[in-house]
């Protein structure tokens, strides 16, 4: 058998290089490549890096510019605001310039008469008075400047700056300023005995007020807390418990943490009067009716007629009120929403705080999240903490001013404005829309938006301040076919209101979380029973 035989040549040289004086051997080409494909490799993976990072730049390139122009379009929207602001802060400067300029030309117009009247005034005084005064005058620049001022001069100053400043200012430098200084009447008028109790300047004033036109009052009473500190005044240490004298106090060495009030708000008129306080560090029942009881006495004493109390949703007040004679058992027939006068035996009506009670409202709504309706059908906190969320979402509000802080109110309860607004018919509208374009979370919400509107329409019936048509405007015996079936309704729809207590739906009256339903079922009665009486004549408001 024949075998194949090979033949291995030698490298041949390539004919480019003879003559160079170089010899190329093939494992000398195979290095040079592998040091070209080192190279190569290098090069590569250098562009790899260098792409990377170009990428990493453009990604932080496009975040930044996104950052850039969602700032854009909020200082856009902050220079939309502030340009409106500043329309407004200019309409409203030159709308008070407008007024300061007619104030002006009054003022040019009026103050000859005012001289006159001044005149008129002094010519008043008879002569024995105009004696005195100048002889004052005389011996006050005789002797000393620091001398007591004299009656006649009190009652000559108080006369001439009542008319005009500017020619008392004149008068007193005529008399090279022995006439006191306008000050001087800020500190003679300014002291009054405030001492817990009864204050007597405030009776005295309502007493001089009811002498020439008959006013009718409203009194409210609230606790508030004040800085717990004790102090020496008036040559004695105050800041302990004090029942002022009209009630009694357990511990009159405590330390008193909170003051009740009582105040007078004119019903007919536009003057608001505190007329008594006390120190304490929270009052019973007891101690509250004793405090009202002495009150009232005291108003009709001054001649002025209480037509109705106000307070908050306290327990005690309610219980207060009761003995003095009132009834909350809703439902009942023992139902009664008046006291008798401890003076007069008149009725004096409860009116608690309607806005403490629309807070409640507020307040057991989000906690009990579902209520039920006469006609079982749910009402639903949901569906407003739904809308507040897709108008966030959406960036747009649906006619409405809800936002976050009226959902989670719980670190700003007090303010009311955020409860009308939520309680509010642009809020049952904005519902209602959305439910008819058939978005999520919606359905089924009918109840709530009936129970929203009613809510709405008798924030407004016990808002004083407010002014318009229909149920907005002051009630009286003409639209009398407007609001009394309203308030009818409203009565029967707030005692149908059943929450969840124990596993079972009950009416809300009878449970703890009830008593914004007394509340304002007690207020609906005593404005449906006063309004009975101005019919009849009763009260004459005008």
């Amino acid at each position: 058998m024949s075998r194949a035989v090979f033949k291995l040549n030698p490298p041949t040289m390539d004919p480019n290089l003879k003559g160079v004086g170089i010899d190329v051997t093939f494992s000398d080409r195979i290095k040079e490549l592998e040091r070209e494909n080192e190279r190569l490799s290098l090069e590569n993976a250098g562009l790899k890096v260098s792409h990377t990072n170009h990428m990493i730049e453009m990604e932080a390139l496009k975040k930044r510019i996104n950052q850039l122009e969602s700032r854009g379009d909020e200082l856009l929207k902050e220079n939309h605001v502030l340009r409106q602001h500043r329309k407004r802060v200019e309409s409203r400067e030159e709308s008070r310039q407008q007024k300061l300029h007619e104030a002006e030309k009054i003022k040019r117009e009026t103050k000859k008469q005012e001289i006159v009247s001044v005149s008129s005034q002094t010519e008043c005084l008879n002569t024995s008075k105009l004696e005195t005064f100048f002889h004052d005058l005389i011996q006050r620049k005789a002797q000393n400047k620091n001398f007591p001022y004299s009656e006649i001069l009190r009652e000559v100053s108080f006369v001439i700056h009542f008319y005009s400043p500017v020619v008392y200012k004149y008068v007193r430098s005529f008399f090279e300023n022995l006439l006191q200084h306008p000050c001087q009447f800020v500190r003679w008028t300014s002291f009054f005995d405030a001492c817990p109790g009864l204050i007597a300047v405030s009776f005295h004033h309502i007493a001089e007020t009811n002498k020439t036109s008959k006013k009718y009052y409203s009194l409210a009473c609230d606790e508030m807390a004040m800085r717990t500190d004790i102090i020496h005044h008036g040559g004695k240490f105050v800041g302990f418990v004090d029942g002022g004298g009209i009630t009694e106090v357990k511990d009159p060495s405590q330390h008193a943490k909170n003051a009740f009030f009582v105040v007078a708000t004119e019903i007919n008129g536009s003057k608001t009067i505190p007329i008594a306080y006390v120190l304490t560090r929270g009052l019973q029942a007891n101690q509250i009716s004793d405090v009202v009881t002495k009150c009232l006495i005291a108003m009709h004493y001054a001649g002025g007629d209480v037509l109705s109390i106000t307070f908050d949703g306290l327990p005690a007040n309610f219980k207060a009120m009761e003995k003095m004679g009132a009834n909350f058992e809703l439902g009942t027939d023992n139902f009664k929403t008046f006291i008798e006068h401890p003076t007069t035996n008149e009725k004096v009506y409860m009116m608690p705080d309607s806005s403490h009670m629309f807070k409640l409202v507020r307040n057991n709504f989000k906690s009990c999240k579902l209520l039920k309706n006469g006609n079982g059908q749910f009402i639903n906190w949901g569906y407003i903490a739904r809308l507040q969320e897709i108008q966030d979402i959406e960036g747009v509000r649906a006619g409405n001013k809800l936002t976050r802080g009226h959902i989670q109110f719980e670190k700003q309860k007090m303010k009311t404005k955020l409860c009308a607004q939520a309680l509010s018919h642009s809020v049952a509208t904005a519902i209602q829309f959305c439910r008819k374009i058939e978005i999520d979370g919606f359905k089924d919400s009918e109840a709530t938006c009936e129970f929203l509107d009613i809510c709405d329409k008798l924030f407004d019936m016990f808002n004083s301040r407010a002014r318009g048509s229909g149920l907005k405007a002051p009630m009286k015996n003409s639209n009398a076919g407007i609001w009394a079936p309203f308030l009818d309704n409203a009565k029967s729809y707030l005692l149908s209101l059943q929450c969840k207590s124990k596993d079972e739906y009950k009416p809300m009256h009878k449970t703890g979380k009830g008593t914004f339903v007394k509340g304002l079922v007690t207020g609906i009665t005593s404005l449906q029973l006063i309004m009975v009486e101005i019919g009849e004549g009763k009260i004459k408001l005008e």
